[in-house]
């Protein structure tokens, strides 16, 4: 596909610590001029427009229990954008040295007070990072799949976090994509586990190569 566009400049609108604000002078398809707005969680050197690179900042971790019925494992957090919770998965930023799976591993135990075992033979699904919203920012998370286990415990989480675990079966993830606030990541999460099979939940999207059942798909933590 054509790149219709040329940007001119970007430029750089706000100093905060966390997310900032720029804009791109650029053009439109008829060759108008046309300002661009988007946030990111970037240095203006490093923004993906200017490197062409695609490092994720973020994991997203998808993680069902061990045991069967098997359950999902949810957030309900409040948002302050909203004002209100939202249901969602485990997610956060990958911290400087960490892998996803690392960042994915330590964003579970913080956020829930449980461990995850990765699963091994997601790989395909695992290590192509995906944006979020690009038509607002150029961040993208890459998805950690696995089970988890343990007690969920909030002492973990960071000061201004507020959130309640939910580990959750097939009826009741029907209602909560009914009847409550989700994320879209959420909603595929929950799509995806109401699609799986108890016995091999990650048998269907597995590589072929990997070892089938749970035992030899797991990463040890």
């Amino acid at each position: 596909m054509k790149n219709l566009r040329k940007e001119k400049e970007i430029i750089k609108l706000t100093d905060t610590p966390f997310l900032n604000l720029y804009q791109i002078e650029t053009t439109d398809r008829k060759g108008e001029e046309l300002n661009y707005y988007f946030a990111s969680r970037r240095k203006k050197e490093a923004l993906k427009i200017n490197t062409g690179e695609n490092i994720p900042e973020g994991v997203t971790v998808f993680g069902v229990t061990r045991g069967c019925p098997r359950k999902l494992l949810l957030i309900e957090e409040y948002r302050y954008p909203l004002g209100k919770t939202v249901y969602d998965v485990p997610a956060g930023m990958i911290d400087p040295g960490e892998d996803g799976g690392e960042a994915a591993i330590r964003e579970v135990w913080e956020e829930t007070g449980m461990r995850l075992e990765i699963c091994r033979g997601m790989e395909d699904f695992s290590g192509n990072a995906a944006f979020m919203t690009p038509g607002m920012t150029d961040e993208s998370n890459v998805t950690v799949f696995g089970y988890v286990t343990g007690e969920a415990d909030s002492r973990y989480q960071e000061d201004e976090e507020d959130i309640q675990v939910r580990l959750l079966g097939k009826e009741e993830v029907r209602r909560v994509v009914r009847e409550e606030r989700i994320t879209t990541r959420s909603l595929y999460a929950m799509m995806m586990f109401l699609m799986m099979d108890e016995e091999e939940p990650f048998g269907v999207f597995c590589n072929a190569g990997s070892v089938k059942g749970e035992a030899g798909m797991l990463e040890s933590v």
